[in-house]
């Protein structure tokens, strides 16, 4: 990957719940910044009559997505709906940045944090958040949405909010106005800045679960835990540490989720944010479903999976399980 740490091109990534108003604020910062550009990700849906190839999107056929894939020419890809993928190109954000431009998107969360641990004095991350979670309900009501369309996208609001201590700027978009006012400010102030003066450190841990049981090392760090390499994927690195640290054979099957896996990431069960000012402290943590119960080496000891001090994850594990017994 191109060094463009000296490059003075940014990317804007805007992140937030379904349906907080993320597009609108972009419309509304592309029209007061002729600067700034839209990035034309990839996608195999139709064009709309309104798009126009390589402005908005890269319309792409599934063979031609899955081709991409495979050689590594996205950042970061999802599928949002059945056939319907969604994927950031590799070259265009790094020629537009190496070319000192300034770009915009609408990322997923994980997606844009990635992109940004590859990118760190490139990429600002601005989070739009409801006022409230009611609001963001009223909201998707008054638009006509189904009560199940609402449902999913209230779903992931949780998740998506876990992700706000980690953004470089939070917009609440409660007057429309307002939060366009101060959305437009940060774009202004950090096209003038040039480079993102904050640092970032990236860590993944994860937990070895079997049955009703957790693995934990009595010393400080008392799960398998690791800095991601550059360019490494968060799950990927939390397959990597577990079988460095256990001695195991891991597969990503295995890896808990809350939800199938329709894209480049596996969401962690959790992640937490340390903000010491000009650094801040990511860490992502997986939990793994283990197969067999593996001997306990020096300092490590199985304990009741009810003990576990993350709250929720211990009955998403069970649950896991069964769906694991259930496929195998």
């Amino acid at each position: 990957m191109e060094d463009l740490s000296d490059n003075q091109g940014l990317l804007f990534i805007v992140v937030g719940p379904p349906g907080v108003g993320k597009n609108a604020l972009m419309e509304n910062a592309m029209q007061r910044q002729p600067r700034l550009q839209q990035l034309a990700t990839a996608t195999t849906r139709p064009r709309r009559p309104t798009e126009q190839e390589g402005r908005e999107r890269l319309f792409v056929s599934i063979s031609r997505f899955q081709q991409m894939i495979e050689q590594g020419d996205l950042l970061e890809w999802q599928e949002v709906h059945p056939g319907k993928f969604y994927g950031v190109p590799r070259k265009t954000v790094e020629d537009a940045l190496a070319n000192g431009k300034f770009l915009i998107a609408d990322i997923d969360v994980l997606g844009a944090t990635y992109i940004r641990s590859l990118y760190p004095e490139n990429v600002i991350l601005i989070f739009v958040q409801p006022p409230s979670i009611e609001t963001l309900e009223d909201r998707m009501h008054e638009r006509g949405e189904t009560e199940a369309d609402i449902q999913t996208r209230l779903s992931r609001v949780a998740m998506e909010m876990a992700y706000l201590p980690g953004a470089d700027y939070i917009v609440t978009n409660d007057d429309f106005e307002q939060a366009a006012q101060q959305f437009n400010a940060v774009i202004a102030q950090e096209i003038t800045r040039h480079r993102n003066h904050r640092q970032y450190s990236h860590t993944v841990t994860v937990i070895p679960i079997f049955e009703n049981e957790y693995l934990r090392h009595e010393n400080e760090h008392p799960y398998p835990t690791t800095a991601l390499h550059p360019q490494e994927i968060p799950h990927i690195a939390a397959l990597r540490i577990l079988q460095e640290t256990l001695h195991t054979q891991t597969s990503v099957d295995n890896l808990m989720r809350s939800k199938p896996n329709t894209g480049s990431f596996i969401l962690p069960a959790a992640v937490s944010v340390v903000d010491e000012g000009s650094t801040k402290h990511i860490t992502f943590t997986y939990v793994y479903l283990l197969t067999e119960r593996v001997l306990a080496a020096d300092g490590w000891h199985w304990h009741p999976l009810e003990t576990l001090e993350h709250k929720g994850i211990s009955d998403l594990a069970l649950q896991n399980r069964e769906n694991l017994a259930a496929n195998s």
